[in-house]
C-alpha cells in the first residue's frame, strides 16, 4: 500500500507555544474531548495531512474505515486502485500505536515539562490553596 503524501508534515516546533499556552482543562475540553475533535485540530494546525494523493496520481477521498488506525483514513476514488491510507500517514503520529487522543495528552506534558507545583500553579491558578 505504497501512498505519496501530498505533503510531509514534520512536528513543527511552534506548536508548543500553542499547547504551552493553554491549560490542561482548555486541552481537555477543547481538542481531546473526542477523537474527531482532536483530528479536526490536528489538521487545524498542519500535524496531520487535510488532503493525500494516491501514488496513481488520484486525490484520495477521506472516509471511515475499520482496520486502519483510528478509523479514519484516505481511499482512491479509482476504480482499478482504491487503496487506501491511515489518517496518520505521512505525519509525526504515523508509527503511533496509541489513540491521537492521548498523543496529544503526552505532547502536552512533554512540552510544558510539568512539575508538579508548576501543574497546579498553572491549572489551578496562584489563589488556590489545596
Amino acid at each position: 500500500m505504497a501512498v505519496a503524501p501530498s505533503f510531509q508534515p514534520l512536528l513543527d516546533p511552534t506548536i508548543f507555544s500553542v499547547i504551552e499556552e493553554m491549560t490542561l482543562r482548555q486541552l481537555f475540553r477543547n481538542i481531546t474531548i473526542d477523537e474527531d475533535t482532536c483530528i479536526a485540530w490536528l489538521k487545524s494546525n498542519g500535524l496531520l495531512a487535510t488532503g493525500m494523493m494516491c501514488k496513481c496520481g488520484k486525490i484520495m477521498r477521506p472516509g471511515t474505515f475499520s482496520g486502519i488506525a483510528d478509523g479514519k483514513g484516505w481511499r482512491c476514488p479509482e476504480m482499478s486502485c482504491k487503496k487506501f491510507a491511515s489518517m496518520r500517514i505521512g505525519s509525526f503520529f504515523e508509527g503511533a500505536h496509541i489513540p491521537l487522543t492521548e498523543l496529544v495528552e503526552f505532547l502536552y506534558f512533554w512540552a510544558d515539562n510539568l512539575q508538579t507545583t508548576a501543574f497546579l500553579h498553572k491549572n489551578l491558578g496562584g489563589e488556590s490553596i489545596l
